[in-house]
Formats: C-alpha cells, sequence, structure tokens
C-alpha cells in the first residue's frame, strides 16, 4: 500500500447485508464504523502523535501504527506473518519500522529491498521459510512421446502430514495469463515427505504450474491475476519454450520460479533434494540439456541419488549437493536401518549392490563426513538385514 502525504485509515470492507451495495462515506461526514458492513481490515497511519488517538484500525479488528518521527511512504505485509506489517518513514529518517515502532534494517529481510514496492509480487520478510514447506517437487511438462490422458506431478511437504489443494496452469503464449488446466488435489505425504497426485495433462510450454492452497479452483479459460491468488500461492514454477514466452510466465511474481528459454522445452522439472531452493530442468533432444532456472548447463555426473535425466517419482530426487552423507539414501542427516530399506527397495533402478557397502561402511555416522573410528552397525542389525535379504530371495524363488 502505497501512503500520501498526511494521516488516514485504509479500511477494507464488504458490503452490509442491509445494503445491496457498499456504502461510500463521503469526506465531509463523521466517520461511523456502524455504518460500515463486514470489515476485511483495517490500517491505520498518523503523521503526528496527536493524531494516533483518531486512528480507527485497531477498533475494526486491524492495525494502527505509532507516530515515529516521520509519515510513512510505503507499508507492506510480511510474506510469512500476515500479522506483522511493516512501514517505510520517508526521508530524511528513512527507517522501516513495525506498527509498535520497533525498527528494522534491509539486511534483516530476505525476498527483496523493503525500502521498494512490491506490487504483483511477493513481499519482504524478516523471517525464514517455514519448516517443511510445500512445494512441487517434479513433474514433466512436455513428456516423451504423444501427449497422456493424464500426468504425474510429485509434491514436497511435511512427512505424514495431509494436503488439500489445486494445482493450476497458466498459459503463457498469450499476452493475457489465463487458466487453460485446473485441479483439485488431495493426499497424504510419505515419510520421506513426498506426495505424487495426478492430473490432466498438460498443455505444452509455455505455462505456468501453480500450485494453491485453496481446493477450489479456478476456471477454465479465466483470466489469471497475480495479486488475486499470490495469498493463498505456495509455489509456481514458469516453464518457457520460447524467449518471447518469458514475459508472459508468473512464477516469479507468485514467489516462485522461472526458467529462461534455453533452446528447447524441458520434459522434465525436479526440485533438488537437499537445496529446495534450487530447480532443474531436463530438455528435450537434440539438445538433452540439464539445466537450472537461470540456464546454467550440470553434467549428469554432478548429481548423487539417482540419474538427474529420468524421473523418480516418489523416491527422493537426486542431488548436485557434494556434501551428501555417503549412506544416507533418505536424506534425513542420518545413516541407519531407514537407509537400509530405502537402498533395498531401489536396488537395481536406484542403486547398486556396491551402495550397501557405502551404508554399512558409515552406519551411525550422524552429520559430516566420517572422521576417527566409523561406528560399526549393531550386531542385531546386521543379523535382521541378512535375515531380511534371505527371506526376500526365498520369496522370489
Amino acid at each position: 500500500m502505497a501512503v500520501g502525504s498526511g494521516e488516514g485509515v485504509e479500511v477494507r470492507c464488504l458490503p452490509s447485508p442491509r445494503t445491496r451495495r457498499p456504502l461510500q462515506p463521503t469526506p465531509s461526514t463523521r466517520f461511523d464504523d456502524n455504518s460500515l458492513g463486514t470489515v476485511l481490515d483495517a490500517i491505520g497511519i498518523p503523521d503526528s502523535a496527536l493524531d494516533e488517538a483518531n486512528l480507527v484500525g485497531a477498533a475494526l479488528g486491524g492495525t494502527d501504527f505509532v507516530f515515529t518521527g516521520d509519515e510513512p511512504k510505503l507499508v507492506f505485509r510480511d510474506r510469512f506473518d500476515p500479522t506483522l506489517l511493516w512501514a517505510v518513514n520517508d526521508p530524511p529518517l528513512g527507517v522501516v519500522h513495525s506498527a509498535e515502532g520497533t525498527t528494522a534494517t534491509s539486511g534483516d529481510f530476505v525476498f527483496g529491498n523493503p525500502f521498494a514496492s512490491t506490487f504483483g509480487a511477493v513481499n519482504p520478510t524478516t523471517l525464514s521459510a517455514p519448516a517443511n514447506p510445500i512445494l512441487i517437487n517434479e513433474f514433466e511438462p512436455n513428456p516423451s512421446g504423444s501427449d497422456p490422458a493424464s500426468v504425474s506431478i510429485e509434491l514436497r511437504g511435511p512427512p505424514g502430514g495431509s494436503f488439500t489443494g489445486s494445482l493450476i496452469a497458466v498459459e503463457a503464449n498469450l499476452a493475457t495469463p489465463t487458466v487453460n488446466r485446473s485441479n483439485a488435489i488431495s493426499g497424504i505425504f510419505d515419510t520421506n515427505g513426498l506426495l505424487v497426485v495426478t492430473i490432466s495433462d498438460l498443455e505444452n510450454p509455455s505455462f505456468t504450474l501453480v500450485l494453491l492452497e485453496n481446493d477450489v479452483p479456478p476456471t477454465l479459460g479465466e483470466m489469471f491475476d497475480v495479486a488475486t491468488y499470490l495469498p493463498t500461492t505456495l509455489d509456481a514454477i514458469g516453464i518457457p519454450d520460447s524467449a518471447l514466452d518469458e514475459a508472459n510466465l508468473v512464477g516469479a511474481a507468485l514467489g516462485g520460479t522461472d526458467f529462461v528459454f534455453t533452446g528447447d522445452e524441458p520434459k522434465l522439472v525436479f526440485r533438488d533434494a537437499l537445496d529446495p531452493s534450487i530447480v532443474w530442468a531436463v530438455n528435450d533432444p537434440p539438445f538433452g540439456q540439464l539445466i537450472n532456472a537461470e540456464g546454467a548447463v550440470a553434467s549428469d555426473d554432478d548429481f548423487v541419488f539417482g540419474n538427474p535425466l529420468v524421473p523418480t517419482f516418489g523416491a527422493v530426487n537426486p542431488t548436485s549437493a557434494t556434501d551428501v552423507l555417503q549412506g544416507d539414501f533418505n536424506l534425513d542427516g542420518v545413516v541407519n536401518a531407514a537407509d537400509y530399506t530405502v537402498w533395498r527397495d531401489g536396488l537395481g533402478t536406484k542403486f547398486t549392490p556396491s551402495d550397501y557397502t557405502l551404508w554399512a561402511d558409515n552406519y551411525g555416522i550422524t552429520s559430516g563426513p566420517a572422521s576417527g573410528t566409523i561406528p560399526e552397525p549393531a550386531a542385531g542389525i546386521l543379523w535382521l538385514v541378512a535375515l531380511s535379504a534371505f527371506w526376500r530371495n526365498c520369496r522370489r524363488d
């Protein structure tokens, strides 16, 4: 919200049930909160200490700022804590402060410069990203072969948690963003924090895949307004199939990621297993490149935990990190019996028999590279592992 000179209260309200349209108080009438409908929000801004008593934001269930020495030129709500409001004072003070008057510096914020307006984009925040945010983890924007009737989308979130929301695709071949796919989804994240859902086939890029926490998806063909859907957007990834379409992607504006065009349509997109801020794409042949969102090319030899050139729906994604704990196949920071289960289930597809040696040699390590004496697996656990393998072989025979 941009704030002009002078004090005032910004109020948003719904019409009263007794009226057919919102009331329009005039500047010359005395303000009476009983004349309003249902108030959605209210923010009071003073330009002097004396005016603080005349603000009505808090009385309406909103927020009133204290006077901090000058008129605020910008007010914004914190990205991760919507109960927290910040204001930026005009020069010469030029400070950013909370409604209670606590000051902060630009270095305290992430997601942009708090001193500049960010209309249509994610606001800055002083908070770290919430633990286990729900993200788009893997999908095929342009699967090989003929277009299927449906596609799989892998989400990443809190292990064991349930989720209900929507996945939509916003067309980027048009000057006006338009919803061309819309699906309600639900499910439970597995022990690795993964949830694979099925939606209707995605139209070949260019588009932005958007994950919404709202389980009432928008109507097909509807114009997509970033400001409307920003509050309920959990993640968004934009994929272009030409350089011209890059400008029509809305992933970054929704707080997510937009890829640059790198010469071909990506057939696979996945989020790095250890650094979820990095998203990778695999281009179709003849280029067949493995790239990040900025267009930097990587080699499949740079990755561990599987082949980054093929889908891994339902399994932990590959990672380009170099400090992966050897034998920690489920990437939980400890090498234990759970990693054996992951290795066993992925043997022959994702893992090899030699990976078992990595697990056994590093059993008990909890973080960082092994140093000194490496603890051995308990004898009982090794016996159970051997017995499990024996019975599995017997059942196959």
